[in-house]
């Protein structure tokens, strides 16, 4: 059987505040339950989790143009990306 994917971003919001309360957790759960019973209603079906970092690069100064090094690594940005899949019909 052949099926169509999509990768979907999952991005949960918590403060410091539920975190402090104890309910961080509870909340993060919950949306993503809200995110995958979404997309089971539009008929995709769970099939996989892909965690991922990711590095973030900015501009570096005149001077790394002239050496080929345009872009220096500021960071790293991490998440979570769910994949779903529903059969070709």
């Amino acid at each position: 059987m052949n099926y169509e994917f999509r990768v979907e971003w999952i991005d949960v919001k918590v403060t410091q505040r539920d975190v402090n309360q104890g309910i961080a957790g509870t909340k993060m759960v919950a949306q993503i339950e809200s995110r995958l019973s979404e997309m089971d209603r539009g008929g995709w079906e769970f099939c996989n989790e892909i965690p991922f970092t990711a590095g973030i690069y900015a501009p570096s100064g005149c001077l790394a143009a002239l050496t080929g090094n345009n872009n220096s690594r500021v960071g790293d940005f991490s998440g979570i990306c769910l994949v779903f899949r529903k059969p070709l019909r």
